[in-house]
């Protein structure tokens, strides 16, 4: 349900930004130790960008010191981030619906995670957990997953549409 929502709706859904323009990447750490932190840090240095890294917790932890996100916080710093990096679900969908650039690493129950990349011809996508992060990515075109997400989403209310009339 979450890749059924646009991205204008979700954002008309979050109060005035706090978004204070500073560029970043963004580590969802929903489960930790996934991701080589050293390794993310250095892919931040070469791009000159902050880390931020929010846990599982709700705690992000950035150069203003650590603080509490609630949902529109999380939301809002996946929207805003240059580059993802997310070892969940919904990190990996939001990313897609803001049209972010990301890598998504998980460890175990990873089949929803890797079936969703490979609907959309993403699979590069996937790190191994504590993978090196890769020197050279090619961008995501974005345009080309808005076509193949639509043509998922129609596949998805039909189906809902189904399942709803039999009730």
């Amino acid at each position: 349900p979450t890749l059924l929502v646009e991205s204008e709706k979700w954002l008309i859904s979050l109060r005035p930004s706090r978004y204070d323009g500073k560029k970043y990447i963004l580590v969802y750490a929903l489960w930790e130790d996934v991701f080589n932190i050293d390794s993310v840090k250095e892919f931040a240095k070469v791009a000159r960008l902050e880390v931020k890294i929010l846990h599982g917790n709700g705690v992000c932890d950035s150069a203003d010191g650590k603080k509490m996100i609630d949902p529109v916080g999380f939301i809002q710093l996946i929207s805003n981030a240059q580059f993802v990096f997310t070892s969940s679900f919904h990190g990996l969908a939001f990313s897609i619906i803001f049209h972010r650039q990301f890598l998504v690493s998980i460890k175990q129950h990873s089949a929803r995670v890797k079936s969703l990349l490979a609907s959309l011809g993403l699979q590069s996508r996937f790190l191994p957990p504590m993978g090196k992060v890769p020197e050279n990515m090619e961008a995501i075109d974005y345009e080309l997953i808005a076509r193949k997400l639509a043509k998922l989403k129609v596949h998805s209310m039909d189906y809902i549409r189904k399942m709803t009339s039999e009730l």
